[in-house]
């Protein structure tokens, strides 16, 4: 609240090098609803010549009242050979551009400033992880704790990738333009037996708990709940068809 009413009273001053003033608001899906409202009134009238840009990852996070006053502009993925191109020639382009890409799942930006070496071997290592608890090789409690000493935003985007991916499969077989699992052997027949619906249900509560790791929410009881449900969902998984 305290960092909107400071940014509004900046607005509120004269532009001294350009006719215009850019006011921009990252994560905009973040503010809370004290923040939201004390913003409104300057969408409504902005102060002088100003743009506003909201930059948000889930738009519906934001009021009615925000959406219903800006306007949409969707920014989608680069296709995959420009963003290795792109991510290629940059200045410190990392050695291996498409590894990278697929840790930051097709956004080149996050591969090239959010991601390192240590980020793709940890990578790795939790998607053994996740693979042995659906295998039933692991201890889901004890499998927590790793994930939580990496941190739980980039834990839970990886788990919801995992899972996204498993949907993504089962539903329309191998994918063209693998991003996280596509290198891994285990998944396309982890995909074929699973419950869609449960599938789709757990996918919902990680997007759920990703949304709350900016609250006061344990961050490690809450990736023990959801790993719990993934050995839950798998246990439960009909087994693969076998031939004759």
């Amino acid at each position: 609240m305290d960092r909107v009413r400071e940014l509004l009273q900046r607005a509120s001053l004269t532009a001294a090098r350009a006719p215009l003033k850019a006011i921009i608001l990252d994560p905009a899906d973040h503010l809370s609803v004290s923040a939201a409202n004390a913003l409104l009134k300057t969408l409504e009238e902005p102060p002088g010549p100003a743009v506003l840009i909201l930059i948000a990852e889930q738009v519906g996070r934001l009021p009615a009242t925000i959406r219903s006053r800006c306007q949409l502009v969707k920014l989608p993925l680069p296709g995959g050979e420009v963003a290795l191109t792109w991510l290629a020639a940059c200045p410190g382009a990392p050695a291996d551009p498409g590894a990278r890409l697929a840790l930051g799942r097709g956004a080149p930006l996050r591969a090239l400033f959010g991601m390192d070496d240590t980020s793709l071997e940890r990578h790795r290592e939790l998607r053994d992880g996740f693979l042995a608890l659906a295998a039933g090789g692991r201890d889901p409690v004890r499998e927590a704790e790793a994930w939580n000493a990496l941190g739980a935003p980039l834990s839970l985007d990886w788990l919801a990738g995992w899972l996204c991916d498993l949907a993504r499969l089962a539903a329309t077989g191998p994918l063209a333009e693998p991003r996280v699992s596509g290198d891994s052997p285990g998944f396309m027949p982890l995909a074929a037996r699973l419950d869609r619906v449960g599938l789709h249900q757990l996918i919902q509560r990680v997007f759920e708990a990703r949304a709350l790791t900016a609250t006061t929410v344990n961050p490690l009881l809450m990736i023990e709940s959801l790993l719990i449900d993934w050995c839950r969902l798998t246990q439960s998984a009909h087994p693969s068809p076998t031939g004759p």
